[in-house]
C-alpha cells in the first residue's frame, strides 16, 4: 500500500513490539489522508537535508505536524580576504520554503531556522572569535543580513561540539549575546546540544543551560548514534535519553508551589529530544547508517531468498533489531518502528520536552501517522 489512506496506523493494528516482516514492507509508505492532523501537542522540528529529496516532500505533505523545518544548507566560512562569509546559499528554494510556511490552517504556521555548521575552522580562528568583541558583531552581521534577505525565521546553531573545546564560560556569554542579537531582528536561536556516550564527560551540562536557558529559544539534543560502529547496539537507548534530560533540568528541582512548576515546565519546554527515524546496520565490515528504502530492500531479499529476518525486541533500550542474513553477507539492523518512536513520544509528552527529527524523508513515511 502507498499513499494516503482512510485509516491511522493505530486502526490498522500496525504499533506492536514486534512487526511482521509483511507489515514494514506492505505498509511503510502507507499514511493517513489528514497529514495535518496532530497527536504530539509540543514543538516538533524536522531537519531537512539537500541530498535526500524525499525530505523536501516531507516537509511540505506533513507540514502541520511541524513547528519548524531546519535544512542542512549553510556554513559559515572565514576567509583571510572576505572574513566571515555563509556558504551553502545555492542550495537555497524560495519556492519549497513558500511551500512549507502555507499555512495548513488558522492557527498553523511553520517557521524554517536552516542549520548553519562551522566549516574549515581552526582552533586559532575559533579563539579568534570568542576574544574580539568586534569579530561578534562580524559574525552577527552575516547572520541577521542573510535571514533578512532569504526570508528565514531564524537559526540552529551547530557550534557547541566545535567551540567548547576552548573556554566554556566565554562560549556561553558568546552564544547568549548571539541570540539576544538575533531577537532584536525578531530571529529564532537554536542551539544543538552534544550528548555525552557512556563514562564520556559531558560538554554541555546544566550550568550551561542555566547560564543560556533565558537566551536560547530551543535546545536540540543529539541523541542518536549511541552505539559504536564496529559494535552493534541500540541507536539511541530510552534510558540513555531520559538520563540526559534529568540532568539538564532535574525533577528535584520542582515542589508543590506552582511559581516552580511554571519555570520547571518552561525549561523543559525549551529540551527537543532528538528522534533518529535512520537506522543503523552492522555487519563484518562495522556499522553504517541506513535509511527506510534500502533497509526495506534488504527485507524483501532476505524473504525472497526463504531467509526469514529474526526479531528481537529489547525492552530495556525500547530498540528492535533484525537479523537479516543473504547469501552474501549478514545484517544486525536497528531500525526505528512505530513501537519504538510511540515510546519516545510518550518520554517526550512525560518529561514536557518537545521532539527534533533526523531526519526527514530517512524513515518510513507512516511514521508520521504518531505525530
Amino acid at each position: 500500500m502507498v499513499g494516503p489512506m482512510s485509516s491511522t496506523v493505530w486502526e490498522r493494528g500496525l504499533v506492536v513490539r514486534r512487526p511482521t516482516m509483511q507489515q514494514v514492507i506492505g505498509e511503510n509508505e502507507a499514511y493517513f489522508r489528514n497529514t495535518h492532523n496532530t497527536s504530539f501537542d509540543g514543538v516538533v522540528l524536522g531537519f531537512v537535508t539537500p541530498w535526500n529529496h524525499h525530505g523536501y516532500d516531507v516537509a511540505k505533505i506533513f507540514r502541520g505536524k511541524f513547528s519548524f523545518i531546519s535544512p542542512y544548507w549553510l556554513q559559515i566560512e572565514i576567509y583571510a580576504d572576505k572574513g566571515y562569509q555563509i556558504t551553502g546559499l545555492h542550495n537555497d528554494d524560495m519556492n519549497w520554503i513558500r511551500e512549507v510556511k502555507r499555512r495548513p490552517s488558522a492557527k498553523h504556521k511553520v517557521k524554517v531556522v536552516p542549520k548553519l555548521r562551522f566549516e574549515h575552522w581552526e582552533r586559532i580562528h575559533i579563539a579568534e572569535l570568542l576574544s574580539y568583541a568586534s569579530k561578534w558583531e562580524e559574525f552577527i552581521h552575516q547572520l541577521t543580513d542573510t535571514a533578512q534577505v532569504h526570508k528565514y525565521d531564524g537559526y540552529v546553531l551547530e557550534l557547541w561540539e566545535d567551540l567548547s573545546e576552548e573556554n566554556n564560560e566565554i562560549l556561553d556569554v558568546f552564544v547568549s549575546y548571539l541570540c539576544e542579537s538575533l531577537h532584536k531582528f525578531n530571529l529564532l536561536c537554536m542551539l544543538i546540544v552534544p550528548i555525552a556516550i557512556s563514562n564520556q564527560k559531558e560538554k554541555f551540562n546544566m550550568e550551561n543551560f542555566d547560564a543560556l536557558e533565558k537566551d536560547v529559544d530551543a535546545f536540540l539534543i543529539s541523541s542518536y548514534e549511541f552505539s559504536a560502529s564496529d559494535k552493534p547496539g541500540p541507536n539511541s537507548p530510552i534510558q540513555w535519553v531520559r538520563g540526559f534530560i534529568e540532568k539538564l533540568v532535574p525533577n528535584s528541582r520542582v515542589n508543590d508551589l506552582s511559581a516552580d512548576l511554571v519555570a520547571f515546565s518552561q525549561k523543559r519546554s525549551k529540551i527537543l529530544m532528538g528522534l533518529n527515524f535512520y537506522g543503523r546496520d552492522y555487519t563484518v565490515n562495522g556499522g553504517r547508517n541506513i535509511n527506510g528504502p534500502d533497509f526495506v530492500k534488504l527485507l524483501s531479499s532476505a524473504i525472497s531468498q526463504r531467509r526469514i529476518p529474526k526479531v528481537i525486541y529489547d525492552s530495556e533500550s525500547e530498540e528492535t533489531s533484525f537479523e537479516i542474513r543473504t547469501k552474501s553477507s549478514k545484517h544486525i539492523i536497528y531500525f526505528p518502528t512505530l513501537w519504538s518512536i510511540q515510546k519516545r513520544i510518550e518520554l517526550a509528552r512525560k518529561m514536557g520536552t518537545g521532539l527534533v527529527i533526523s531526519e526527514l524523508g530517512v524513515g518510513m513515511d507512516y511514521f508520521y501517522d504518531l505525530l
